[in-house]
């Protein structure tokens, strides 16, 4: 025999071995791998902190200086006044004096320049200029024709007075401040080399390699551009957008780079430091030669373990099989076989088809075989009557070949004592058995199970005959029952004596174990192949287990209920309806109520049959779904996505758990009604609104807007006010007055004719409304000048 096996059980735990080591190294090199980059990431970021700190101090100085020279009022006539040389000398020559002042003052402050549109010319710390003629007109003219009031940028390099290159950082804002389209410019030029030589010198130099970026992705500030553009890739940069910090590895210029960045929440300006990598990682080395010898140390430990644990294991097999070839000669020859075990597995069904004493026995297991028989004739497998006869001779059924009726009961639970347990089972020889208290569930089960098949065929034999089919569903057991011939014929006593024979199971079944059971009672029938059509009604009537109440007898004769009150049923069905008048009038409380008290009078009222119960519970649901299909609602936006309110209507088991059920149907329901409607107002007036200004120089009424909605005008009022916090003569008012308005300052029409365009009708109603918003007439607002507008 090869050692088949052993080599299987060698190879697999040799690859365990093998994968496990290889894991953990891979994992242990990547942990440190990863702290370090956190480690460097965290000093580099405290570093670009403290720089971003002191830059932004600088620029919020900056940007104050830049609005302190911007609401001068010598600045303001030099944006609004035309210049002549002339007659504008003295405020020019303030405003040259004023710049020369924060340039003495600030020694980071390379130039201040101011620029006027409508001149086309620029004053400056040096005089007065042709905006053409100036270094900046290109930026200058594109921050012009951009809305934002300010911007920040880098104008690379400027020639100086004396032919030297000045790396500069510009900062512009829009003169007047907020205004567009804009009348002027001021511009600010920093010296980026001092400021950056700052910034290393008050960090001690740690911060040499920082570079600013501004939004847009270009170098503002940074020891040596033109290197930093060469080395740095604009795809690298597109890499830090999303992020307010981070690190990344990347080739800068052929040279592996630890990149550290965050960007400010102040401008968006990106602040970048960068570490060769092989001085970030040279512990990196040193950490994966150490993993790589500890895993090649544990891999040669771990494989003479299991060289030796396999052949541990190895040693009870083999000892198996010398035992079996030592026993049994006669056994196939071991050749042909797989491995050791399916030797073993082979040896043993030889052993199994050769012993006849065995099938024997299991041919003989007559209980299963009856049993089968049993549940293939309730389940209509048996069509034959002549077999079925057969058969129930064969087994020796105490039940006769004719007039049947089928009961199934069920019960819930193992709700019975031990001692009577012990009472009722009892062995041929007198011997009673009880379960012990730490027996399993199952072993509990099958002990209830026998104790009420028992007591049913101990009844049964009482009546009559009959045979009993245990645990045809976990908790259901049928009874197969004969009515005697002295019950004479018809269906109708047939079913009376099988409707007593259910009470009187159920009660015993209660007193003796402490169950409660229903029983349902299927129709009666005279030929045996008709046993599963008795049997089939008997599971039906179960289902109605939920209207009838637990412990009930429900007869197949019971579906058309007795005298039926077609009154009485109007009666529910009203309150049905009246349930769902309560909840469309917004009113849940009472729509629970009027639920309440249905489900307590059904509980009590014997007239209606089951499946009548039941239709008046489902005309709730139905009339739900109405409802919400009546607004175009969705069940889906109710109650949930996927949720089916008849599947989970037809799972409730009683009535109290239809109640509960219930109420949470109705609150869901009524908060997406009163959703609708808030939605519905909303937009109503918001079409009204919208109406009013396309139609408000028109002679406009709230009658007539509700008119036009169809709708009542008192209830449009009162909504309109609810919606806005405004009238709608307010709102009306306010739309003509600004249209008004816009019409004096633009227009040079007259004050009759803007009145009536505006729908105020008469002059006199216009100049009312302008008293009363603005304290002065029409003609007054119009004269108006500019400087007083400017002013405000």
């Amino acid at each position: 025999m090869r050692r088949t096996a052993f080599t299987k059980l060698l190879l697999q735990l040799t690859a365990a071995v093998f994968l496990i080591t290889l894991s953990t190294g891979v994992l242990v090199y990547r942990y440190v791998n990863q702290t370090l980059k956190e480690e460097v990431f965290q000093a580099n970021t405290e570093l670009l902190g403290q720089t971003k700190n002191m830059i932004e101090l600088f620029l919020r100085e900056t940007e104050q200086m830049a609005t302190s020279l911007a609401i001068n009022k010598d600045v303001q006539r030099a944006i609004w006044l035309p210049w002549d040389q002339r007659d504008s000398y003295d405020f020019m020559q303030n405003v040259n004096v004023l710049f020369r002042d924060k340039l003495v003052s600030s020694s980071y402050i390379h130039s201040i320049y101011l620029y006027n549109v409508k001149n086309g010319k620029s004053i400056s710390n040096g005089g007065v200029d042709q905006l053409a003629d100036s270094r900046f007109e290109h930026e200058v003219q594109s921050f012009l024709e951009n809305k934002s009031p300010i911007a920040w940028l880098d104008t690379r390099t400027v020639d100086g007075v004396a032919g030297n290159q000045d790396n500069l950082i510009s900062f512009m804002m829009g003169v007047p401040i907020n205004e567009y389209p804009k009348s002027g410019a001021l511009l600010l030029n920093i010296k980026e080399d001092l400021l950056y030589d700052a910034v290393v010198n008050i960090n001690n130099s740690r911060l040499g390699n920082v570079a600013i970026l501004n939004k847009d992705g270009q170098v503002l500030s940074y020891k040596d551009k033109s290197m930093l553009f060469n080395r740095f890739e604009p795809a690298e940069d597109h890499r830090m957008d999303g992020s307010k910090s981070g690190y990344m590895i990347a080739d800068m210029g052929g040279v592996s780079t630890f990149v550290s960045y965050i960007t400010s929440d102040f401008n968006g300006w990106r602040y970048v430091t960068l570490n060769p990598a092989s001085e970030v990682f040279q512990k990196s080395s040193l950490v994966l030669q150490i993993t790589l010898t500890v895993s090649v140390i544990c891999l040669v430990i771990g494989l003479l373990l299991v060289s030796i644990v396999s052949g541990r294991h190895y040693k009870p097999i083999r000892r198996m099989l010398r035992a079996v070839e030592g026993q049994f000669g006669k056994l196939p020859p071991p050749a042909g076989q797989r491995d050791e075990f399916s030797y073993i597995t082979d040896s043993f069904h030889y052993l199994v088809g050769q012993n006849e004493e065995f099938q024997e026995r299991f041919r003989q297991n007559e209980m299963v075989l009856k049993n089968h028989f049993l549940l293939s004739l309730l389940i209509g497998q048996q069509k034959d009557q002549h077999d079925i006869v057969r058969q129930m001779q064969y087994y020796g059924l105490n039940v006769d070949p004719e007039r049947f009726v089928v009961l199934v009961l069920r019960h819930k639970g193992l709700a019975f004592a031990e001692t009577a347990a012990a009472e009722l089972i009892e062995g041929s020889d007198g011997e009673r058995y009880a379960p012990g208290r730490d027996e399993e569930k199952d072993r509990e089960e099958n002990l209830l199970s026998y104790g009420i098949m028992t007591l049913c065929e101990e009844i049964v034999n009482g009546l009559g005959k009959g045979v009993v089919v245990a645990r045809i569903q976990r908790f259901d057991t049928a009874i197969v029952l004969n009515v005697p011939e002295r019950i004479g014929e018809g269906s109708g006593t047939a079913i009376g004596f099988a409707k007593n024979a259910a009470v009187r199971i159920r009660d015993v079944l209660e007193e003796k174990l402490g169950l409660q059971a229903t029983v349902g009672v299927g129709g009666y029938y005279e030929r045996a192949p008709d046993i599963s059509v008795s049997f089939s009604e008997a599971m039906e009537m179960l289902l109605l287990e939920r209207v009838a109440g637990p412990g009930s007898v429900i007869s197949y004769e019971d579906m058309m209920g007795g005298p039926f009150s077609r009154k009485s049923f109007l009666a529910y069905k009203s309150q049905s309806d009246k349930l769902i008048q309560e909840l469309k009038a917004g009113s849940l409380e009472n729509a629970k109520a009027v639920k309440n008290r249905l489900i307590a009078e059904l509980q009590g009222e014997e007239e209606l049959s089951f499946p009548y119960k039941n239709m008046v519970l489902t005309q709730i649901v139905h009339s739900l779904v109405t409802v919400i299909l009546e607004i175009n609602g969705q069940l889906e936006d109710v109650y949930a996505p996927g949720y089916n309110i008849y599947n989970e209507f037809g799972r409730l088991n009683s009535l109290q758990v239809m109640s509960g059920w219930f109420d949470d149907v109705l609150e869901k329901t009524h908060h997406y009604i009163q959703s609708k409607r808030e939605n519905k107002n909303a937009d109503l007036v918001r079409k009204i609104v919208e109406y009013v200004r396309a139609h408000f120089a028109e002679p406009l009424t709230l009658q007539a807007i509700a008119d036009h909605v169809y709708m009542n005008g008192n209830y449009v009022s009162k909504l309109f006010k609810e919606e806005t916090g405004q009238t709608f003569h307010e709102l009306l008012t306010d739309i003509r007055f600004k249209s008004a308005c816009d019409m004096l300052r633009g227009t040079d029409k007259g004050i009759n004719d803007i009145a009536e365009r505006c729908g105020f009708g008469q002059k006199q109603n216009l100049i009312r409304t302008f008293k009363k918003q603005l304290g002065m007439t029409p003609t007054e607002y119009r004269n108006s000048n500019v400087i007083d507008r400017l002013e405000q």
